[in-house]
């Protein structure tokens, strides 16, 4: 097992303020919507996440306004159970 002072050391050599550099990403005074102009079109190039979109509307729809006979079989169940044994 590594003592304590060979793992500090590869944490050092992993964590070379050169190399954060070269990773690190440029400054700059554009804003974000110039550098990152894919950022906005995404929904439209993938399709399957809009149809994933469109039938999660579709059940919040479901949800928000339930066919009338749903709601009068849940009522029924409801009194069903709620009745004393």
């Amino acid at each position: 097992m590594p003592d304590e002072d060979d793992e500090l050391k590869s944490l050092d050599e992993l964590f070379q303020p050169e190399q954060a550099q070269e990773n690190s990403v440029p400054e700059t005074d554009e804003p974000l919507g110039d550098i990152l102009p894919e950022v906005h079109r995404i929904p439209d190039k993938v399709p399957e996440l809009k149809e994933d979109e469109e039938s999660i509307d579709a059940l919040f729809s479901e949800i928000e306004h339930p066919k009338p006979e749903l709601l009068e079989d849940q009522t029924k169940l409801i009194e069903d159970h709620s009745k004393p044994t």
